[in-house]
């Protein structure tokens, strides 16, 4: 158990493209700049290999896997996929590592449960599975609009989440992990702009040593025309 810091449990109906972001998000998170991910999560979608016995397969990975994020929506919760993984999870491990995210749909908890007469985005495997009401995250909104969200500063909705989630998966302040974040993408923009200075270098002093070579090349053919 521990191989993954996280298995993704979504529906690819609803949010196939907003796991990848969330996925590739939290492996490029206050990352070193020269480490492939600071943490590492699962997606079917991206680590799959062709499996005749496909449920088994995943059913293996939730079992290595340290926490389970369930991206709440109405299509994960009419999902098969999704209530077997989830049953699974709570079967095995209770619900203290599940971090749900609502994309869409309702979440909402009353005396002691979710409402389940107006709870339309969770899977009916976490009925009765809770007896606290978990902290949970909002993403909402489409994959189109957290894919802006991605694409924008530091203080988004979504950078914010993804901020959260890691600080639960690697178990440190979240005030730490953002300034580490800021930094790492300080060091790799001071990278970029010095790798991009020296290509421009290396481009110049190309174009001077072909023009001396051109130069040189018609001197020598002078030279020889003179000597003829």
């Amino acid at each position: 158990r521990g191989r993954w810091n996280a298995f993704i449990s979504y529906s690819h109906t609803a949010d196939r493209a907003t796991a990848t972001l969330l996925r590739n998000a939290l492996h490029a998170f206050a990352k070193p700049v020269f480490a492939l991910r600071r943490v590492r999560v699962f997606l079917d979608s991206a680590a799959l290999t062709p499996d005749p016995d496909l449920a088994a397969r995943l059913l293996d990975v939730l079992d290595q896997s340290q926490h389970l994020i369930l991206l709440a929506s109405r299509d994960a919760a009419r999902s098969v996929w999704v209530n077997q993984e989830v049953a699974h999870w709570v079967k095995h491990r209770g619900v203290r590592d599940i971090l749900i995210l609502r994309t869409s749909g309702v979440v909402r908890w009353e005396d002691g449960d979710f409402d389940w007469n107006v709870t339309d985005a969770l899977p009916p495997a976490l009925r009765g599975a809770f007896t606290r009401e978990p902290l949970w995250l909002d993403l909402g909104g489409s994959a189109a609009d957290v894919k802006e969200q991605e694409a924008g500063d530091a203080s988004t909705q979504f950078h914010g989440v993804v901020g959260a989630i890691a600080s639960r998966l690697l178990d440190r302040p979240l005030d730490e992990l953002m300034g580490e974040d800021v930094a790492a993408r300080r060091r790799l923009a001071l990278l970029r702009n010095g790798a991009i200075g020296l290509l421009s270098l290396l481009t110049v002093a190309a174009v001077a040593l072909a023009l001396l070579a051109e130069q040189q090349r018609q001197q020598a053919g002078m030279a020889m025309g003179r000597a003829l």
